[in-house]
């Protein structure tokens, strides 16, 4: 919807005026089996060759379509035979972690917070994340800590999403069942301090003057995908960062209220 900030012109007038006359008569509903229909479709192509490097994600995918599709119930009652195919596609994940660190995105392929997060959300919905090693995933998570975040790969880009992965998937890793009131704050043990203390000033940098959130501290345009990433970290740093609630810190360090 407009929004005029608190500046009314003839032209925002307008603009509010035109943006109430549009209204979906017909809301259009999504067709669940028609939906279902391709998603099972899909599973039983064999998998292009482009997609070869993106296994982790394209079996996360699948899934959690299919969760949100069949609902908790039907999705683990045994009767759909297109879940046993997410198992197949387990199984090659757990072969892409290496020994004492993370997954990767393909055979061949350096493992990767995006492949490891994307792996670790099949296997915890399948109930298959004692099959991994654990200790070698946090062990990757520490080693692509950075002064300024964490870095997808060995030497990789380092922006928001990496934060996200590394955060989200130390979580899951910790978490008897993924819901919001009981879900891990990777902020409550020692060690997840260790990990992830200061992530809360490292993502209130990444905000600009248009009050969103880019890449770099350094520049880059605000985007849509780090607001919402970073808006699911803000919980976890919430707690961690209430005693400099009152601080007023200048943009670049920490511009953002905590």
């Amino acid at each position: 919807m407009y929004n005029d900030e608190g500046v009314s012109t003839q032209s925002s007038v307008d603009a509010m005026n035109l943006n109430a006359t549009i209204k979906n008569k017909k809301p259009t509903l999504l067709d669940k089996d028609r939906h279902l229909k391709y998603i099972i479709k899909q599973m039983n192509k064999p998998l292009n060759i482009a997609y070869s490097a993106l296994i982790p994600w394209v079996g996360a995918w699948m899934a959690n379509a299919l969760y949100v599709i069949l609902g908790r119930d039907q999705f683990y009652d045994g009767t759909h035979e297109e879940v046993e195919k997410l198992d197949k596609i387990a199984t090659q994940i757990i072969n892409l972690q290496g020994s004492g660190t993370g997954i990767s995105a393909g055979p061949g392929h350096m493992p990767n917070l995006g492949s490891t997060y994307a792996g670790v959300v099949l296997l915890k919905i399948l109930n298959r994340l004692d099959e991994i090693d654990k200790a070698g995933i946090v062990q990757f998570i520490k080693e692509m800590r950075v002064p300024n975040g964490f870095t997808m790969y060995a030497d990789g880009e380092i922006d928001p999403r990496s934060i996200y992965c590394a955060v989200a998937t130390y979580s899951i890793l910790h978490s008897e069942d993924i819901q919001q009131e009981n879900q891990h704050n990777p902020l409550e043990s020692e060690e997840g301090k260790n990990i992830f203390g200061g992530i809360d000033t490292i993502l209130c940098s990444l905000q600009t003057y248009e009050g969103g959130i880019c890449c770099f501290s350094w520049g880059g345009g605000a985007r849509w995908v780090y607001i919402l990433r970073s808006g699911w970290i803000k919980d976890f740093t919430k707690a961690y960062s209430q005693h400099r609630h009152s601080e007023k810190v200048a943009f670049g360090e920490a511009g953002c209220d905590k």
